[in-house]
């Protein structure tokens, strides 16, 4: 599997706008402390027009379930992965 950022930013775009189109409205984020759902498409794409790449893959392999395959001993590589991506997140963490 190779993605780029824009793609891997514009999957998750589609995941969160999906979930706000079906009116789940756990799909947000928190400004000054409190959580505001996304109403819609442009509230999805707005906040991901400012989004850092740490923030941005740490959403992607959420919605991937990156972590889970990692921690049952599951290669990365072995689902298409050439970066394993939770690595490169606990990288930047430091």
């Amino acid at each position: 599997m190779t993605m780029t950022i824009k793609e891997i930013k514009e999957d998750c775009i589609q995941i969160d706008l999906a979930n706000v189109l079906l009116g789940d409205e756990s799909i947000g984020t928190y400004v000054d402390g409190k959580f505001l759902p996304f109403k819609d498409e442009n509230d999805v794409r707005l906040f991901y027009s400012s989004i850092s790449v740490k923030e941005l893959l740490d959403i992607f392999s959420q919605y991937n379930g990156l972590k889970c395959l990692k921690n049952d001993g599951e290669s990365l590589r072995e689902h298409g992965y050439v970066v394993d991506i939770d690595s490169l997140l606990e990288y930047l963490q430091k």
